[in-house]
């Protein structure tokens, strides 16, 4: 008949993750070689109970103990192994059997369940025994459940067995996890639990990814711990303090952990700043780390980035280009630089100084030079003599005398002038005087008086 018991529960406010030991095989070792029956019965308590699963509303481990199972005993340096041979659900006591070596009336002995638990070497319990697990509760039950009792030897011819009730006590916690990122379950392939200064107490290796685990927890009492989870080619954290375990207690807990950081990555942009020479320029971005795969967008206004390539002016003035460098895993990165197209210097200039015509001449022209896009504006200090056109400098001759035909420009998109006024004379003349001779009279025969 089975034993069914229930660990004690807790609710803790997180989750964590347990891992899996490797079954020891024992030789029933001697001193001198002597072997005898050994037969007791171990009782049990609401602390010692085997063969774990959980309830059906998943709040309490059920344990029994199982025919077949091993217990170790160790006594003067050595270590026989006795199995269970029959379970009394009734007695709630399991009854174990085998060949003891080299005992002693009243010698002490140190019982360990389940054997496996026990390196041969020291003749101890193994001090990693909880450091590798697999998150299964089976493997919980068969090799890390652990427990211990002292006791003695009652030897007779007959055979031996213990010299006092034993009753085993549990050594571990039992905590279920469940791993989260505050929203969605995490399904994770390993669990590493640390404490405050770094060093693994357990490492869990799931297989396959889960987001629900089983571990064994060595006693803690208000200890700091930190937590990373492997999910996929991330690592999730968590650090909780004051962490309390008790042996025999059932822990069931969500954990919600801290998503990775990004990885920081390294962008330069270089901006352009030069003088208008009718070429297209832009701003270039280079990505060092990550060396590869990081994806850049561009715009002409600050959060808008869509643009594949940067964009480019010819113009004179500053321009801000804006940039987005991305890439999975790392920080996003945004800034942007300028693109600096100064004014390149341009002259006027008028062919002659002076200009001299006659009135009625057809009226002149005066070519002016413009080396740049600047506005040309034309004026005329004496109207009474000519008039000009303002926008192409071509004349009206309205009399005679002398005005001033003047020529200013204002700096234009690409160009500056640094002298913006030329000017030349304009003098018009009166025509020419010309004496006709008078036609000859004929005299007449005729004396009027």
């Amino acid at each position: 008949m089975k034993i069914r018991y229930l660990f004690s529960f807790a609710a803790l406010a997180f989750i964590m993750a347990a891992c899996s030991s490797d079954e020891n095989t024992y030789e029933t070792l001697g001193k001198n070689g002597q072997k005898m029956l050994f037969t007791a019965t171990i009782s049990v308590d609401q602390t010692t109970t085997r063969s774990l699963s959980e309830t059906t509303d998943g709040s309490a481990i059920t344990a029994s103990w199982k025919k077949d199972e091993q217990v170790a005993l160790i006594h003067n340096g050595q270590i026989d192994v006795m199995t269970v041979t029959e379970v009394n659900e009734e007695t709630k006591a399991a009854t174990i059997q085998g060949d003891i070596t080299s005992a002693t009336n009243g010698e002490a002995v140190t019982v360990v369940y389940p054997a496996s638990a026990v390196d041969k070497d020291t003749k101890a319990v193994k001090t990693d025994l909880l450091k590798a697990q697999d998150g299964l509760l089976a493997t919980i039950s068969d090799k890390l459940d652990y427990r211990t009792a002292k006791s003695t030897l009652a030897v007779s011819e007959g055979g031996s067995t213990f010299g006092s009730s034993v009753t085993l006590a549990l050594q571990n916690a039992i905590w279920k996890l469940s791993l989260t990122d505050g929203t969605n379950a995490l399904s994770a392939t390993s669990l590493v639990i640390k404490d405050n200064s770094g060093s693994p107490l357990t490492t869990v290796t799931l297989a396959p990814a889960t987001s629900s685990l089983y571990i064994a927890m060595a006693p803690a009492n208000s200890t700091d711990m930190k937590f990373e989870a492997i999910v996929g080619d991330d690592t999730y954290t968590y650090s909780k303090t004051g962490i309390t375990f008790k042996a025999g207690k059932y822990y069931v807990s969500t954990m919600a952990m801290n998503a990775p950081e990004p990885e920081k990555m390294t962008v330069n942009a270089t901006g352009y700043k030069g003088t208008y020479d009718a070429q297209a320029h832009g701003i270039t971005v280079t990505v060092t780390e990550p060396a590869t795969g990081a994806t850049i967008k561009y715009g002409e206004k600050e959060g808008t980035y869509d643009k594949d390539e940067s964009p480019t002016y010819t113009d004179a003035g500053k321009h801000t280009v804006y940039y987005q460098v991305t890439k999975d895993k790392y920080e996003t990165v945004t800034g942007s630089a300028d693109v600096e197209i100064t004014q390149a210097a341009a002259t006027i200039s008028i062919k002659e100084a002076t200009v001299t015509i006659n009135y009625g001449d057809a009226a002149p022209t005066n070519a002016l030079t413009n080396t740049g896009d600047g506005t040309v504006t034309y004026a005329s200090s004496n109207t009474a003599v000519a008039e000009v056109n303002k926008s192409t400098g071509a004349l009206t001759i309205t009399g005679t005398g002398e005005t001033t035909i003047k020529a200013t420009v204002t700096d234009g998109t690409n160009y500056s002038y640094a002298t913006k006024e030329v000017s030349y004379t304009l003098t018009v003349k009166a025509p020419p005087s010309t004496v006709s001779k008078p036609d000859n009279y004929d005299h007449g025969d005729n004396d009027p008086f």
